[in-house]
């Protein structure tokens, strides 16, 4: 998958949203929100949705894309890995900023504002 074809298939799951995939947690006597791969009201986070579900296994929660690279290969994101392994971490880092589009929002909107700004920053095109 070239780095277009990850943002489209992210921006398409992203207009699919009616929340953001975000769990209530408790901190003491303080509740916020978690960002998951897959949370209990049903929704995917954007790099959630790359990740089949016979693949996904509630262990991975908490762990940011960067620390999941012994699964790219079955996700699908391996491929452009391999072609250009000399830009490994800029690589890297793209996955990592698309996830806080989702991790770092307020609200789908706010997601969607996120994810304009991205693709803008990087030269990206959005086909809605």
């Amino acid at each position: 998958m070239t780095i277009q074809e990850i943002f489209d298939k992210a921006y398409k799951h992203a207009l699919s949203m009616k929340e953001l995939s975000k769990d209530v947690v408790s901190y003491g006597m303080h509740q916020g929100y978690s960002s998951k791969y897959r949370a209990k009201n049903g929704e995917k986070c954007l790099i959630g949705s790359f990740i089949p579900d016979e693949k996904y296994h509630p262990s991975i929660e908490g762990r940011a894309v960067d620390l999941l690279f012994f699964d790219m290969e079955e996700l699908g994101l391996n491929d452009w890995l391999k072609n250009d392994i000399g830009h490994r971490k800029r690589r890297d880092g793209f996955l990592l900023d698309l996830q806080r589009c989702h991790d770092r929002a307020s609200s789908t909107d706010d997601m969607m504002g996120r994810l304009k700004h991205f693709a803008g920053e990087r030269g990206l095109t959005i086909s809605e």
